[in-house]
């Protein structure tokens, strides 16, 4: 159940916003940002109904912005259109779009097992965590993502990554290598 809505998470496929918490990308954000609904008409019948805001979004192409909604289908959208979303990059770096775009959206960070649990049901690529860590260190070489070994303890082992403020801030396809 969702913290913000009460619904049950949506579009199974693939999960990049934190799905333990939150249905959709739009109520993370929405929670996130702190963003209260609101009731758009002084109309007497109609002025009990509250309406969820439309949050502003960057496209994951082309950086252009867009309004994310809390309906179901355009509450996960990470593209301003049909053709930013079709938008052909080397198949062989087509696989990296999912990683990354996990670590762009999650705040901490993230072990290669738990970024490979949020990638799971993606129809597309078949992940595992060597997968995701090999794919990962093209982009700590770039300086996008920052690997932490783990505990001493353990032997350094788990790694955690996040990805840096700089690259949080670009869309996911420019940084693809």
């Amino acid at each position: 159940m969702c913290k913000v809505c009460d619904r049950e998470p949506i579009w199974k496929k693939f999960r990049f916003w934190d799905y333990h918490t939150y249905c959709s990308l739009y109520c993370q954000l929405f929670d996130k940002l702190g963003l209260k609904k609101y009731k758009p008409s002084k109309n007497k019948h109609t002025k009990h109904f509250e309406h969820w805001p439309p949050i502003e979004q960057n496209c994951e192409k082309c950086g252009e912005t867009f309004e994310l909604r809390w309906r179901g289908d355009h509450s996960v959208r990470a593209f301003c259109c049909q053709p930013c979303n079709n938008y052909h990059i080397r198949k062989r770096a087509a696989r990296h779009y999912f990683p990354l775009k996990v670590l762009k959206h999650y705040d901490g960070e993230l072990t290669a097992l738990d970024i490979n649990e949020r990638l799971g049901e993606n129809l597309v690529y078949r992940f595992n965590s060597t997968k995701v860590a090999q794919i990962l260190r093209a982009y700590i070489a770039k300086g996008y993502v920052i690997r932490t070994p783990g505990p001493a303890a353990s032997g350094g082992w788990p790694n955690t990554y996040r990805m840096t403020d700089w690259a949080k801030t670009q869309p996911v396809k420019s940084l693809i290598v």
